[in-house]
């Protein structure tokens, strides 16, 4: 919770969590060998994903985002629209997801020009996470 708690402050703030997290927080076995979906791995998150893959391996992580891939994260990468249930829901399920991390949002800059995106995004996808993360336990 202390690490998506101070991710939500500032770009820098965040950098410094991911730095903190990746070389304090050593997974258990268990956790290695889960896999983990990290929906909104782009941008500002890039640093956990990749803080992840080097935690857990590039076989336990699955980066998704409405991008074209980034040839800077060593995982194996979806384009997703997180608004789209079925192909959220068929990456979970056709890669056997243990964990779905969702950072995908519009922010209150973007979110305040554009409300209607912001809500179909924040709400519709955050509610798609949820309800897939209830479906597929995870």
């Amino acid at each position: 919770n202390t690490l998506f708690k101070r991710a939500t402050r500032t770009p820098r703030t965040f950098t410094t969590t991911i730095k903190m997290f990746s070389t304090t927080a050593k997974p258990q076995k268990q956790w290695a060998e889960k896999k983990v979906l990290i929906a909104g791995a782009e941008e500002d998150c890039s640093a956990l994903t990749q803080a992840l893959i080097d935690d857990l391996g590039a076989s336990q992580v699955i980066a998704a985002d409405l991008v074209e891939e980034d040839s800077n994260i060593n995982c194996k990468y979806y384009k997703l629209d997180i608004t789209d249930k079925a192909t959220y829901e068929k990456i979970v399920k056709d890669e056997e997801v243990d964990y779905i991390i969702h950072l995908a949002a519009i922010l209150s800059s973007l979110g305040e020009k554009h409300p209607a995106l912001a809500y179909d995004v924040n709400v519709t996808g955050g509610t798609n996470a949820l309800e897939i993360a209830r479906d597929y336990n995870c």
